[in-house]
């Protein structure tokens, strides 16, 4: 379920889009989609999956991939907001640019595995 783990994620840029200076332009995207995802997945957990007798949820590889995207734009927004800022609130945002880049980590390793497990299991 680290799935789950990386429609959370969207919380942390909310720190830096605080905390520091400098053009924010970056860390927007991140967030709304975070925000949006977590919305859809309430959805579809909440009201689609009763609806439907066996739901198969090919969907989700989707957001993932699309929330990799806008997560590293938010890491990139991260580094923008970087240049302006002091050096406290640098470290803000760095120290909360960790628990992104953690679940982007674990998801990533997580998805690897399972490809390895189902090529040995088909093979």
């Amino acid at each position: 379920m680290s799935y789950y783990i990386l429609i959370g994620v969207w919380v942390f840029f909310l720190i830096p889009a605080i905390a520091m200076r400098g053009p924010k332009v970056l860390l927007w995207p991140a967030i709304i989609g975070g925000i949006l995802a977590s919305l859809y997945e309430a959805y579809m957990s909440l009201i689609w999956s009763k609806t439907v007798i066996a739901p198969i949820r090919v969907d989700a590889f989707l957001v993932i991939w699309c929330l990799f995207c806008l997560y590293g734009i938010g890491l990139a927004g991260i580094l923008v907001c970087a240049r302006d800022s002091s050096a406290q609130r640098k470290v803000i945002g760095f120290v909360a640019a960790i628990p992104v880049v953690l679940a982007i980590g674990y998801v990533a390793w997580s998805l690897w595995t399972l490809g390895q497990e189902t090529a040995a299991a088909t093979s």
